[in-house]
């Protein structure tokens, strides 16, 4: 990378953190949005998630999803949790 175009490349580094699984198994765009990120390909294929969106189904999926998006948050926290619990016992040693 060239120095100073940094700005140029933000917006892919950004993406790349956003959809990289931390330690807890999730995304922080999983843990945002409740379900994983739709890649763009580089060949335009649409995914049946993009060709198949309908509005009227999409809200009372949205209701759903805050629901699970829940769930979701609650087995990360666990998992940082268990994580740090083990941490602990390490440095204990």
């Amino acid at each position: 990378m060239v120095q100073g175009s940094w700005v140029e490349e933000l917006h892919d580094m950004l993406w790349a953190y956003r959809t990289t699984p931390r330690t807890a198994g999730e995304t922080p765009f999983c843990l945002v949005y409740g379900l994983e990120a739709v890649v763009p390909t580089e060949i335009g294929e649409e995914t049946t998630r993009v060709t198949q969106y309908n509005p009227k189904e999409n809200e009372q999926a949205r209701k759903f999803d805050l629901v699970t998006i829940e769930e979701i948050h609650d087995r990360a926290y666990a998992k940082i949790l268990h994580y740090k619990g083990l941490m602990m016992k390490k440095l204990q040693q």
